[in-house]
């Protein structure tokens, strides 16, 4: 009988089954490094949000040294004329310098532990979602037997980004005040009255307004403007010499120059700050400084030019993220209906743009901005972010108001493109999916634009994506379609312009560069992270805080009052006044020392004038003539108009020996009370220092 085969011997089917096990080995290997591969990008993922809500949240703890600061140094002025008032009642300056240091530690303290965080919700971004306060103290300084610090223990920060990321800083905030030498104030030595460096001081506009093209009016020092600073004719505004050019509002050159030298003070953080840049008809923007603007440099009609650099000098946009509308957070460049421009950022070390532009009529009212993806954009790259036409149901975007009606949008966002082989002539049809960028709730929002003078009325749907990372990544998608070209045929229009960027770029959405009539399309190098941050942060009080004059207030009263000043001009006797007859009505000269001192109640209009010392006007104070100038300061509640050649030199010698005068300083002191020997003290916001001890992270 034959022997059979045992059924191992028998190999019919095992390759088969080899195959299919060694599959089936692969398939659970390639699942598992699939696996590994997609935790992995997560986790990269996961580490960039917690970097950028680290850095944020770093950066928002500086804005709360920035309110603490603020409230300090407002208390240490309290203080300072606490003590002026109750001068006498002191045996000596050691008395009077504890009298400064109780009052302000014990002001501070009930200050903080009765309002808490709420007290510095203003200085802080949306960002900031939380903050404890723990035991607040007093302690004994290092450098003085005086008890003039505040030790806040065991501080917990809380920030949270848009998406839910969360970061929390654990730390103690020591708050040290500088106790000024009663017998000189700060102005001895190296601390100086915080605004005796400044040539100009105005709660109102600086206007450059002459219809004569040679003439040229300088501010050589630094200059506040709590208005617009304006050129809007062919002339000439010069500001020269200064590290503080402080700007509430906008700063605007229609048809003239404005030329910023700073050659000299260029120091991060120093330059100019301002809300925005407005470029109009051929208006010229000249400026070797650093740039810290919240809002837009905007470039709005035809021959406008912005030439911007200068060594170690820095452009920056810095109001990012810091509101929930998109037109309160844009720190962008904007170009609008403008053509044959020049925008030459060649020169500047750095550009940082915190911010995208957006789409805003002005009808549409706060909130209503449509968000785009560029931190530097072209008005005619509009269109990229209307809803495609193939998506509209009727075939039109935008249409007749009349004509659009609910439901005229398609359910699914996307359109088809064709791209032909240059090589072959094949042509391939792609799908350009819209979805992914888009809200999945609200894919698109619906804005009424009025045209023709108002006779006629359309409606325009806009894309409403995720977020600003979201619209940066449609506009790199969407110019890498044919519909980009179109794009690019459209910015032909800019003529004979050229937007030329600086050495480095650090912004959050795309910027265009356009040399030699080509357009070139950057995406972000530095979409977030600690520059751009500590930028907004940098920006969001300390900066202004600690450069603006805090020793008397601006108003805009009939009389310089008791906000301001202890005295009204009106009726007010002081010695050495010059003969009335040889000075314009309404102004009361005086000369203390070899300086001038000069006083007017209301507006005032001086031509041909020659100061050296103050001039302090409760009013709006116009340079008229020929060749005027003031060496020293000048200080206007309404306003400062040039029309005609002035300089304005900031001249500290001459504005501190003045403030030692009993006579003048009263027109600086909120609180009267001269020192027995006739000195003042005045005080300098660099008086309180803010430190983080204990530091902790998580």
């Amino acid at each position: 009988m034959k022997k059979g085969k045992r059924f191992w011997e028998n190999n019919k089917g095992m390759s088969l089954i080899l195959v299919i096990g060694c599959v089936a080995l692969l398939s659970v290997v390639g699942s598992m490094l699939l696996l590994v591969t997609t935790n992995n990008r997560e986790m990269k993922e996961l580490e960039k949000r917690m970097q950028d809500t680290f850095y944020q949240a770093e950066s928002g703890s500086d804005e709360m040294v920035s309110a603490l600061e603020a409230i300090s140094e407002e208390i240490l002025r309290e203080a300072f004329a606490d003590m002026l008032i109750q001068y006498s009642e002191f045996e000596g300056n050691d008395e009077r310098g504890q009298r400064i240091a109780d009052y302000f530690t014990t002001a501070l303290r009930n200050k903080l532990s009765a309002g808490g965080a709420a007290i510095m919700s203003d200085a802080v971004g949306t960002t900031l979602v939380d903050v404890v306060f723990g035991t607040i103290s007093e302690e004994a300084s290092s450098l003085s037997t005086k008890t003039n610090k505040i030790r806040i223990s065991d501080v917990i920060f809380t920030y949270k980004d848009t998406e839910g990321n969360e970061s929390k800083i654990t730390t103690d905030i020591c708050i040290q005040a500088e106790i000024p030498d009663i017998e000189n104030g700060l102005n001895a030595g190296s601390m100086n009255s915080d605004f005796t460096d400044f040539a100009l001081i105005t709660k109102g506009d600086v206007l450059m307004q002459t219809a004569m093209s040679t003439q040229t009016a300088t501010i050589d020092g630094n200059l506040y403007a709590g208005g617009d600073v304006k050129v809007d004719k062919e002339t000439t505004l010069s500001l020269k010499n200064a590290n503080k050019v402080l700007v509430k509002k906008d700063i605007i050159v229609e048809k003239g120059t404005i030329k910023i030298d700073n050659t000299g003070k260029i120091a991060s953080g120093y330059g100019v700050w301002a809300d925005g840049l407005k470029i109009l008809e051929r208006g010229k923007l000249e400026g070797i400084s650093n740039f810290y603007i919240s809002d837009d440099l905007t470039v709005e009609e035809n021959g406008g030019k912005v030439i911007l650099g200068g060594a170690n000098t820095e452009y920056v946009g810095f109001s990012g993220n810091v509101s929930s509308e998109p037109s309160k957070r844009n720190s962008a460049v904007t170009i609008n209906n403008a053509k044959d421009i020049l925008l030459d950022f060649s020169g500047l070390k750095n550009l940082v743009l915190s911010g995208n532009s957006y789409i805003q009529d002005k009808n549409w009212g706060a909130g209503n901005a449509v968000m785009q993806g560029e931190s530097i954009g072209y008005k005619d790259m509009q269109a990229m972010y209307l809803v495609p036409a193939e998506c509209v149901s009727n075939g039109t975007n935008p249409m007749p108001k009349n004509d659009y009606y609910e439901g005229v949008v398609k359910d699914i966002l996307s359109f088809s493109y064709d791209v032909t082989d240059p090589l072959t002539g094949n042509v391939q049809t792609f799908e350009f999916n819209l979805e992914p960028y888009l809200d999945p709730v609200n894919k698109y929002v619906r804005r009424n634009v009025v045209l023709d003078g108002g006779a006629t009325e359309f409606t325009y749907l806009y894309l409403n994506f995720i977020n600003e990372a979201a619209a940066v990544r449609y506009a790199n998608d969407y110019m890498a379609t044919p519909y980009g070209a179109a794009i690019r045929e459209q910015i032909a229009n800019l003529g004979a312009s050229e937007i030329k960027l600086a050495q480095n770029n650090y912004t959050l959405g795309n910027t265009m560069a356009y040399v030699g009539g080509v357009l070139t399309m950057a995406e972000p190098n530095k979409a977030s992270g600690a520059d751009v941050f500590r930028m907004q942060s940098t920006s969001t009080a300390k900066q202004r805080q600690k450069a603006l004059f805090t020793s008397f207030r601006l108003t805009s009263t009939g009389t310089i009052g008791s906000d301001w000043t202890s005295y009204d001009v009106v009726g007010n006797t002081v010695l050495n006044e010059t003969a009335a007859s040889s000075i314009p009505s309404g102004l009361h000269k005086y000369k203390y020392g070899g300086y001038d001192f000069w006083v007017a109640n209301g507006d005032l209009t001086i031509s041909s004038i020659a100061i050296t010392g103050i001039l302090l006007v409760n009013g709006k104070v116009t340079f008229s003539g020929t060749n005027g100038s003031v060496n020293g300061l000048v200080i206007a509640t309404d306003g400062c108009e040039f029309t005609s050649t002035t300089t304005l030199t900031a001249n500290q010698t001459a504005v501190e020996a003045l403030l030692y005068e009993p006579e003048v300083a009263k027109y600086f002191r909120v609180s009267a009370g001269a020192a027995a020997d006739g000195s003042y003290g005045y005080l300098s916001s660099e008086a309180v220092d803010i430190s983080f001890e204990n530091w902790q992270k998580n």
